[in-house]
């Protein structure tokens, strides 16, 4: 929905789109497994600990600030002509 209300900010550019939505999809997977109780050894541990506000239910959050970020600098650093070829 924020993606929706700052469409014009990054020119509406799908590269924006699939950068935030394909990392929230991390923790979004490993989040469902675990209420699933399927163990993902280290990786539980790695998410348990590392990353922000994950004991929370909240650690998509910090992979949706990553992969907007992300997403911005590709929308700048790739012209659109580029882009669409």
């Amino acid at each position: 929905i924020i993606l929706t209300f700052l469409n014009n900010l990054f020119d509406g550019r799908q590269c924006v789109y699939a950068w935030t939505i394909g990392l929230t999809l991390i923790p979004a997977l490993v989040t469902g497994l675990q209420t699933a109780k399927i163990s993902l050894g280290p990786i539980d541990n790695i998410f348990n600990t590392m990353v922000p506000l994950h004991t929370l239910g909240m650690g998509w959050v910090c992979f949706t600030i990553a992969g907007f970020i992300i997403g911005f600098i590709w929308k700048a650093a790739v012209s659109s002509k580029s882009a669409n070829q």
